[in-house]
Formats: structure tokens, C-alpha cells, sequence
């Protein structure tokens, strides 16, 4: 249970060493031989230097010359940007402090990466000081913590916790950095006894104190052997400093190692029989679900997206995987070439839900579509879209607008009545297939407008005249829906073709093109334009406001513009001809809804554990047992909240006809099918989607 309040560990902890000092020559004068030798070691070691110098150097260059060509608002090359990178660098190296001083975050703040020339000549100078300084940080960090096994017995009670912001990152000495460092291993210890061992010790004081020194040493190890994953080589540390260069100019915009990339990607074959995801260690060293293989089993699923967090793996039946400490290739391969075919997975979801899902080894059918639909209550259509994926993504079959079409007719043949589209956490994907997924159900026009200082307005129309499907059509969102499912739910919205329902989107309202250097083997991802609705506004840094507002709880928010140096787009000028639909009269369904939300026990329970997660940051707990058994018990009591429907109010769902047929003769596959359906039935989110839609069908 304490995965639910990982968010809210704010505690830093810091270590300090001594400001770098240089040695000092002691001892009688060096002779003339041994003075030569220095000579001839240091004109070496500057020539050495140089070269490596220019490497970064040009690289860097190259870097930036690509981006100001390319970039939608390339800023100015000045002490701003160089103070930008410099945040970003802080944040990519040690983002929640555990490693740099104030001192250390001061001399990274001051660096001057570009100087009235433009780029600083002695960049590989500064950062090997900066790489350097890091290393004996993680040093000192490994000793400080082979010091303090054994020692748990000494700790079973420190101070308080607070939760709330305010924290100093980058502590001041070592005193002050190992007090936060014995904190952070007190309260992680009696987390870690609280949620392994039987809940009659963690209620007797005495039993959970007695094991108190072995789990603080299991911590301990486990702190121990996360340090792997910082020890960089400086060619890593070289390719994190190019990040911060491409982030600083918007949080959208990246570099990568190609050929890291194209392994990825090569890697995928139809062949293969996988759990169909791949993951990665976020800056938390938590395992974080990176992407999803179109078609594969996590993708079929329906309920696992990127940005899932990984909390328990277990293969076949009872076989628990260790995932400490693994690399996350690592790891992939060894569930993907493994006997167990079937792996039961516990994951946080980005709101903070915590939910449990069980998956089957297949291999991936690049012949089918990857998009399923449903039928609700015996009349709605109900398809689930985790991504806007391409061709390219789905290695050579068709992308998702294609894909959707040939289920929404499907769903046309069993003369379905109303069509939900779920975009909820659906991160965005492909422009391109979000404008044409919008062709489906609009019959011809302009869809959006997209916009750079170099490229000037462009239109994008939907070039094919008719639509598929002209029904009643409602679309459910929350604020982890981005980008291009923004683009989507826009279009929608402004031509009044379809609901929006659920909660305000992300915001991001930015186009960004993946590029392969010409120079190396590696590429980067840039934001090059902007895009518009039809009435010529950016939802950048505002998303898209649901029509029919849902309630639901989140532990962090997430919003386009509190992440750094967030574009913003500037107003447009462009003549359209736009033939809009008659406006939807949504007021007696609105109102509707909003009473049944007023009263349905699951929304408001919601509501409720929201209003626990925005009081936990105003409260003070001590670190000992009574204070972290508080916390502990604070958060288990979000469980007494029943969030989602029982059996005897499980919404309605079935396979449409022609995949009823296609199941009856493919075991697996009916299988997996089952499972996904058996998610569907208890969401109160879609029940009160067909509860809105039957509403909207008896209005027309």
C-alpha cells in the first residue's frame, strides 16, 4: 500500500563532501628531467583534452544548429538558456537531491555554458568538472550507506515529517545531508515492515521494533544497489548534458542515442511470442511502462498505458520476480523468453490508482487490427484507444484511424445507436492519424490549423468527402489525455459531432518530428509547430474542457504548463470556411448528469479521497512508529471508499458480432477477450457515459 503515496515522498536526503581542492606540490624542487617529464605529460594530457573537447563542442553545436533551423521558437543563446540548462542538468542528474550539495547545485547554476560568442569553447572543461564532482558524490553516498547497515536499532525514532512543499532540495553540509539520508531509511523501514509482514505485528509495537534492524539493513541493500544506476560513463553524461540542450527549448523536445532506438525498434517482430511492453527506470528508480506494442497482449489489455508504474511482477501462478535492482532490458527479456506464459501485474496508474490486471504471452498479429470495440447495453458502441500509433509504430499494418474505421463498422452492422470513444490517459501519438480518424465522422472541411514563425499557417483538411458513422458520438477524457487525443477531442468538440465528458485534458497543443543526424549515429525529437482549433485557438498550456464534467481523484495534476519552459503560441490569422453541425442541446443532459453524480455513492466517495490527498501536505507526523503506522492507516483508509461498481451493477458489455464469431474459434484469444470485458463492467466512468448517452439518443 505504500506504492498509493510514493508521490508524496518529498523527504530529500543530501550528502556533502568539501569544496574541490587541488593538490599542492611538497617536497624538494622537481629536478630538470623530472620537470620535462611534467611538461611533456601535460602538453599530452591538453592535447588529449582538446580533442575530447571538440567532441562535445561540435557535437553540442551541431545540436543547436539543427534546432535553430528547425525548432517552432528557438530562444536566444544567452545567459537565460545557459541558466536553463543548467536547471535541467540538476534536475536530470540528482532531481529530488540525493547527491548534491547547495554547493554542488550553486557551481552547476553559475557554469557558464555559453559565453558572448555563443557556445563556451571550454564546455568539455566544465563538464568534466561537473562529472567529476558527481562521481564523488555517488562515492560518498555508497560509503555513507556501507556505514550505516547494522545499525537500524539506533534509528527506530527521528524527529518529524512533513510532506508539504517547502523542503531545501540541496542541503547545506554532511550533517544536515546524512539527517535527511537516516530519515529517509527510518521511514522507508517501517513502510517496508507495514506492508510485508502479517498486520497483527504491524499493530504490536514491540514485534515490529524487534524487526526493525533487518528490514532497515534489506533498505539499506536496496538504496545500495540503485547506485548502479547512476554510475555513468561521461560519454552518458555527455548525452544527458545534449538532452538538457533539446529540453531547454520545450519539455517536448529530446535527444537520443539512434541506434538505441532503432535496436528498440528492430527488436519487435510478429514472431516472437512477448507480454507485448517495454519499461525503463524513471528519475525515482521506479519501473515505469515506456511503451506498448499496437496489438500486443499489454496493449489488448485495455488497461495498462505508458506511464504506468510497475510495482509487482508475478509470472505463471506464485512465482514473484524480484525487480530490484534488474535492468529493465534485462528484465523484459527474461519474462519474454521465460516458460511462464501468463504474468500478473500490479501497477500504479498516473492518478494514483492502484489496480491489478493479468496478461498472456502471444505473439503480435500484425494482420489484424489492433482496436477492439464493445457493445453497451445491448445499442452503444464503446471503443478504447490508448494511442494515436501510426503504420510505422504498428511495423507495416495499418495506422489507428484505419484501425477505428473497420470497428466502427463493425459496430454500423449491429445497428448501434450511440459511440463512446475512451481517450482517457491516451498520451497522443501521430498528428497525422488524429486528423484523419477526425474524417471518419466529419464529413469534409478544415480540422485544424498548424503554425511556425518559419512555416507560416497551414490548414489540414479532411480530403475524403462522407463519413462512416453520423450518430450520436461522446468522448471520455481525463487530464492524461494529450496531444493528439486533444486534437481529436477538439475537432469534435468545436464541429459539435460529439460530448466531451470526464475532466479538463493536459494541454498540449505542440507538433513535434523525429530526426536522424546526418553527422552520427544518433537523433533527436523536435517541436516544430503548433496547432489550432477551427475558431483559431491554441489549447496549449489550457486542453480541452469536457462539456460534462467527472470527478475523479488525483494525486498529482498533471498540466502542460507547470512543466519548465512550456511554449507559448501566439495568435493566428486565418480565413476558413467552416460548416459546422447544429449545436448539440446539451443542457437537459448535462443536468441530468450532474444530479446522478450528486447522489451515485462511487463519484462522491472520489471526491472524498481527494479531499484526504489535499489535506495529507498541511500535516505533521512524527518518524517513529506511532507517526509513520498514522500515515500508513491515513492512506489504507482510502480503501474503505467503494470507488467501483459490485457485480450487481455491472454495466452491460459484449463483443460485437463479428468478433463473437472470430472468438468462438480461438481459445486464447477468447481468453484474453474475457479478461478485458471483465474490466469494463465495473467502470463507473462508463456507465455513467451510457447513462449519458441513452440520454442524448431519447433527446433526439
Amino acid at each position: 500500500m505504500n506504492s498509493v503515496f510514493d508521490d508524496f515522498l518529498s523527504i530529500s536526503f543530501f550528502f556533502e563532501d568539501k569544496c574541490p581542492t587541488f593538490p599542492k606540490f611538497v617536497g624538494p624542487k622537481p629536478n630538470v628531467i623530472k620537470l620535462l617529464l611534467v611538461i611533456i605529460l601535460c602538453f599530452s594530457l591538453t592535447n588529449s583534452l582538446l580533442s575530447q573537447e571538440g567532441n562535445i563542442y561540435d557535437r553540442a553545436k551541431d545540436l543547436l544548429d539543427e534546432f535553430n533551423e528547425k525548432h517552432v521558437a528557438p530562444p536566444a543563446r544567452d545567459s537565460v538558456f545557459s541558466i536553463r540548462i543548467g536547471e535541467l542538468l540538476l534536475d536530470e542528474m540528482d532531481d529530488r537531491g540525493y547527491f548534491y550539495l547547495k554547493f554542488d547545485s550553486t557551481l552547476i547554476m553559475e557554469t557558464k555554458f555559453f559565453d558572448e560568442q555563443g557556445l563556451s569553447k571550454t564546455l568539455d572543461f566544465h563538464l568534466r568538472n561537473i562529472y567529476k564532482n558527481y562521481h564523488e558524490r555517488i562515492e560518498y553516498v555508497g560509503k555513507a550507506l556501507e556505514n550505516l547497515k547494522a545499525k537500524g536499532s539506533e534509528y527506530t525514532e527521528f524527529g518529524e515529517l512533513y510532506f508539504g512543499k517547502g523542503n531545501q532540495r540541496y542541503k547545506d553540509d554532511y550533517p544536515a545531508l546524512l539527517g535527511k539520508w537516516k530519515r529517509y531509511i527510518a521511514y522507508s523501514t517501517y513502510l517496508k515492515i507495514f506492508d510485508v509482514v502479517e498486520p497483527k505485528i504491524m499493530t504490536d509495537k514491540n514485534a515490529t521494533l524487534r524487526l526493525f534492524p533487518k528490514y532497515w539493513d534489506m533498505v539499506v541493500e536496496d538504496e545500495t544497489c540503485g547506485l548502479d544506476d547512476y554510475d555513468l560513463s561521461y560519454e552518458d553524461f555527455c548525452n544527458v548534458f545534449l538532452e538538457c540542450i533539446a529540453k531547454a527549448h520545450d519539455p517536448h523536445s529530446s535527444y537520443f542515442t539512434y541506434q538505441e532506438s532503432t535496436d528498440f525498434f528492430n527488436s519487435l517482430s510478429s514472431e516472437n511470442m512477448t507480454f507485448g511492453f517495454y519499461m525503463d527506470r524513471n528519475k525515482a528508480n521506479s519501473l515505469e511502462i515506456t511503451y506498448l506494442i499496437p496489438g500486443g497482449p499489454a496493449w489488448n489489455s485495455g488497461e495498462l498505458n505508458e506511464g504506468d508504474l510497475i510495482l509487482m511482477l508475478i509470472a505463471g501462478d506464485s512465482d514473484t520476480i524480484d525487480i530490484r535492482c534488474k535492468d529493465p532490458y534485462d528484465l523484459i527479456d527474461e519474462l519474454n523468453n521465460g516458460k511462464s506464459k501468463k504474468l500478473q501485474i500490479k501497477f500504479k496508474k498516473a492518478n494514483g490508482e492502484i489496480k491489478s490486471i493479468t496478461i498472456r504471452k502471444a505473439k503480435t498479429e500484425m494482420d489484424e487490427n489492433v482496436i477492439k470495440s464493445y457493445i453497451l447495453n445491448e445499442d452503444i458502441g464503446y471503443i478504447n484507444l490508448p494511442g494515436f500509433y501510426s503504420v510505422w509504430d504498428n511495423l507495416g499494418a495499418s495506422g489507428c484511424a484505419e484501425d477505428m474505421a473497420k470497428e466502427v463498422m463493425k459496430l454500423n452492422r449491429d445497428n448501434i445507436k450511440g459511440l463512446i470513444v475512451d481517450l482517457r490517459f491516451n498520451g497522443g501519438g501521430s498528428l497525422r492519424e488524429a486528423v484523419e480518424l477526425c474524417g471518419i465522422f466529419i464529413n469534409e472541411g478544415p480540422l485544424c490549423i498548424t503554425h511556425s514563425e518559419k512555416g507560416g499557417t497551414r490548414v489540414m483538411k479532411d480530403m475524403n468527402r462522407g463519413t462512416i458513422y453520423d450518430g450520436p458520438m461522446l468522448i471520455l477524457v481525463n487530464p492524461y489525455s494529450a496531444s493528439a487525443s486533444e486534437l481529436f477531442a477538439g475537432i469534435m468538440q468545436d464541429y459539435n459531432r460529439a460530448i466531451i465528458v470526464g475532466d479538463t485534458t493536459f494541454g498540449k497543443g505542440s507538433v513535434q518530428r523525429t530526426y536522424e543526424s546526418e553527422k552520427d549515429n544518433t537523433g533527436f525529437k523536435i517541436t516544430m509547430e503548433g496547432f489550432y482549433s477551427i475558431d483559431l485557438q491554441s489549447h496549449q498550456n489550457k486542453g480541452i474542457a469536457p462539456d460534462i464534467y467527472l470527478p475523479n481523484f488525483y494525486f498529482k495534476r498533471p498540466k502542460e504548463k507547470n512543466k519548465k519552459y512550456a511554449l507559448e503560441f501566439p495568435k493566428v490569422e486565418k480565413d476558413l470556411v467552416v460548416k459546422i453541425l447544429p449545436e448539440i442541446n446539451i443542457d437537459p443532459v448535462k443536468s441530468a448528469s450532474e444530479k446522478r453524480v450528486a447522489e451515485d455513492v462511487y463519484f462522491q466517495n472520489r471526491l472524498k479521497i481527494q479531499q484526504l490527498i489535499d489535506e495529507f501536505d498541511t500535516k505533521m507526523f512524527s518518524l517513529n512508529y506511532e507517526g509513520v503506522l498514522e500515515i500508513y492507516e491515513y492512506f489504507n483508509s482510502f480503501l474503505k471508499f467503494d470507488t467501483d461498481l459490485t457485480e450487481d451493477e455491472f454495466n452491460q458489455v459484449k463483443n460485437n458480432s463479428t468478433d463473437a464469431i472470430l472468438y468462438d474459434f480461438d481459445a486464447a484469444k477468447k481468453e484474453v477477450n474475457f479478461e478485458a470485458m471483465e474490466d469494463l463492467k465495473n467502470d463507473i466512468y462508463i456507465r455513467e457515459c451510457t447513462l449519458i448517452m441513452n440520454d442524448l439518443i431519447k433527446s433526439k
